[in-house]
């Protein structure tokens, strides 16, 4: 399937990446697909894929300060 959107944030302070992306896929059976990469090492850092929440912002916990 085809990417929508790819968000990496970044910490305010230092402008450095924090290490994880939110990716949109345009269906949901790509984005499940994306599952199967789960544990792949890239640079030799291992990736953690997983389905987010989709949670209202009312239901999102505090930020943290």
């Amino acid at each position: 399937g085809k990417l929508v959107s790819v968000r990496m944030p970044s910490d305010r302070m230092t402008l450095k990446h924090k290490g994880f992306a939110f990716i949109t896929f345009d269906n949901s059976r790509s984005a499940r697909k994306a599952l199967n990469i789960n544990g792949h090492k890239i640079l030799e850092k291992s990736l953690k894929v997983s389905l987010a929440d989709n949670k209202k912002p009312d239901e999102r916990p505090p930020p943290k300060e």
